[in-house]
């Protein structure tokens, strides 16, 4: 009994009769299985026992489903389906193929950056099935709505910023009655006009596809009406992909993100520019560059042509009091002055909206500014993705500013960095914004720049062979925290501080244009909450039958795919 034969033929047969007892079948097939092992038997080929009845039974039955006239009806209606949904359906349905990562070759010719072609814009969509031309249409029903609700609406906005020209000018054109109300001297004063001022298109967000779906989607709407704002020669950049452990994404994981939204790029010889510390580069051209001079003087001129009323300075402009209009009527009264909605669109930095979701922090940024020396070829390039360094172009349509006037005729650049150009935060904007004018001392600028310059040079050696460091601007920016990097638009009607108060906030100067479409549908459902729900569903009927009319003789745009296939009577409104 002590021995190990004696051992394991114990053991087989215990196993055999344990599987006797769950199932004799299977049990002498664990017998004949045990005879193999020790070699008594020949190996048999084992023959699996037959489908029971029922099972037959079942695959029967799920054949004749699958024949049944109910998925007959399915596919009758699915062969009924619009042009336009059975190509985006078959979109979906098609298979993605991984396209090969970038290798390395000589430097790129350099290539000017278009907008998107009509169609182009039309097949693009991003992930909730809205199309640049879907937004622009519905944009101008909803206005449409508005003036057919407030014909003779007046509207304040509060903040001469990009968010706050732009809705001026969209309102004002359509015959609103607009003041636009900045505490600053001039237009774009604020963090519009001391920003990095590039359109995005979604490179900067490899780890926001909610971000890169809202960049794509305004980007082309931006160029065809902005276009000529912006310059779109000498724009490329270069983006790096950092290989010191800070990185929160590998160069792989990016071009991969980059090539699932079609967004193209050209390969980068990092030996040849003399980069260092990082796995992999890339080039693109697409993002156009904001001139930081000529927006305000185009929006200056093109607001006062269009009749609004612009109230600038401390004096006129500083907005003091939001309450109720002494006029009643549900109006709101700013600094005394009664409106039919007031629109908040200064960077959240004043009246600020606290939402749940996110928190708001203040920065003071000091941002290095550098000029290209003579002789020397325009470089622009970025290290993502985590507290990295960046070189943006620093473009100027006319002369330069007075303290930057000995570098005429020299390109310009700003130096960014997520982390050390943030010299303070603050939780309170006027906390912000009363350290911004005090300035900072001489010390403290040449420690910011050098903490900036030192973990660039780390990057890019050959810095100061290119360029050199002449000066520095002083910003607020918002931030939001956000783990994923996330840059929201928010637009909300503010009741807290007034029934007809709406607050406008994203970090994207081309995100304008849905923000115009949200904050006219806010604007809308104020207006129709004040009123009998029976005569809401009436007057909406009647606008959708008299705008359709209006198209049927081509004076006015719907399309009725856009509403998913709806006449405008029973779409979403």
């Amino acid at each position: 009994k002590s021995s190990p034969l004696f051992f394991s033929v114990e053991m087989m047969v215990w196993r055999a009769i344990v599987a006797i007892r769950c199932s004799f079948s299977g049990g002498l097939w664990a017998i004949r299985r045990m005879l193999e092992k020790i070699g008594i038997v020949k190996q048999l080929t084992f023959v699996p026992p037959p489908e029971s009845p029922l099972k037959e039974k079942s695959k029967k039955s799920m054949r004749s489903s699958l024949s049944s006239p109910s998925k007959k009806r399915e596919v009758t209606v699915t062969s009924r389906l619009s042009e336009k949904v059975k190509l985006q359906f078959e979109r979906r349905q098609r298979p993605t193929t991984k396209a090969p990562r970038p290798t390395t070759t000589s430097r790129p010719t350099t290539r000017t950056a278009r907008p998107r072609t009509k169609d182009e814009r039309e097949s693009f969509r991003v992930s909730d099935g809205e199309t640049p031309q879907d937004m622009d249409e519905l944009t101008k029903y909803a206005l449409y709505v508005l003036k057919s609700q407030t014909p003779r609406a007046k509207i304040a906005i509060i903040g001469g910023g990009i968010y706050g020209c732009h809705n001026a000018f969209m309102l004002a054109k359509e015959g609103f009655d607009v003041t636009l109300f900045d505490k600053e001297d001039k237009l774009f004063a604020g963090a519009s006009g001391y920003c990095a001022f590039r359109i995005h298109r979604g490179y900067h967000y490899p780890r926001s596809q909610r971000t890169r779906d809202l960049c794509a989607l305004d980007h082309d709407l931006f160029m065809e009406m902005y276009g000529h704002l912006t310059r779109q020669e000498g724009i490329e950049k270069i983006f790096l992909i950092s290989s010191d452990g800070r990185s929160n994404i590998d160069y792989g994981t990016f071009v991969h993100v980059m090539n699932g939204d079609e967004l193209p790029m050209d390969p980068v010889d990092m030996k040849a520019y003399g980069f260092k510390n990082s796995e992999g580069a890339f080039m693109a051209s697409e993002e156009p560059m904001l001139y930081a001079d000529y927006p305000r003087e185009w929006f200056e001129r093109e607001l006062i042509d269009s009749g609004c009323k612009l109230l600038l300075g401390e004096e006129k402009g500083y907005v003091k009091e939001v309450c109720d209009s002494p006029e009643g009527n549900g109006m709101v009264a700013i600094n005394g002055q009664s409106f039919d909605f007031a629109v908040n669109c200064t960077y959240n930095q004043a009246f600020s909206y606290s939402p749940r979701d996110y928190t708001f922090r203040f920065e003071l940024c000091l941002v290095p500014v550098a000029a290209l020396k003579e002789g020397q070829e325009p470089l622009s390039f970025g290290v993502f993705d985590g507290p990295f360094p960046s070189i943006e172009p620093y473009n100027f349509l006319g002369p330069l500013p007075a303290r930057f006037a000995a570098y005429e005729g020299r390109q310009l650049y700003q130096i960014w960095h997520v982390k050390h150009i943030v010299w303070k935060r603050y939780d309170d904007a006027q906390e912000a914004w009363k350290a911004l004018k005090e300035g900072l001392s001489e010390e403290d600028v040449a420690k910011g720049v050098a903490d900036t310059m030192l973990d660039l040079r780390k990057f890019y050696p050959k810095f100061d062979d290119r360029f050199e460091v002449v000066g520095h601007n002083l910003a607020i920016k918002t931030m939001v925290s956000s783990a994923s990097s996330t840059r929201p638009l928010i637009v909300v009607n503010d009741k807290s501080i007034h029934p007809r108060f709406f607050t406008i906030f994203s970090s994207k100067l081309s995100s304008v244009f849905s923000a115009s479409q949200e904050l006219l549908i806010a604007m809308i459902r104020s207006h129709a909450s004040a009123t009998p729900p029976a005569y809401v569903e009436s007057f909406f009927k009647t606008v959708a039958i008299n705008y359709k009319e209006q198209e049927d003789k081509g004076n006015a745009l719907f399309d009725d795919a856009a509403h998913g296939g709806q006449n405008p009577s029973s779409s979403w409104w």
